[in-house]
């Protein structure tokens, strides 16, 4: 059987994923194993993809179904970015010797 949103998942094809979510593609839907497509996501965009889908999309599908964790909203992906900048920002200055600052 094929399912085309799991073999996007699986192939990691994040902009197929998002045309057949927005296609009425179900997410739910399980393979001859059981699983859901986004339990076959290759990468994190994929799975973003999947997030950002159910954030402007909330009662579309029964996201629990799909084993879709939880949203992803603009304002969530923002503040991560910023805690990633901050991370390595503090990271840089972490690991510089000491020595250099005398």
């Amino acid at each position: 059987m094929s399912l085309p949103l799991h073999e996007a998942a699986k192939t990691g094809n994040a902009e197929k994923v998002l045309e057949l979510l927005e296609q009425g593609s179900d997410p739910c839907v399980i393979d001859e194993r059981g699983r859901t497509a986004y339990r076959l996501t290759a990468g994190k965009e994929v799975r973003n993809t999947f997030r950002r889908f159910m954030a402007l999309n909330p009662d579309t599908w029964d996201w629990q179904a799909a084993k879709v964790p939880s949203p992803l909203t603009k304002e969530m992906e923002e503040s991560q970015n910023v805690k990633q900048v901050s991370s390595a920002v503090y990271s840089f200055v972490y690991i510089v010797p000491a020595h250099l600052y005398t």
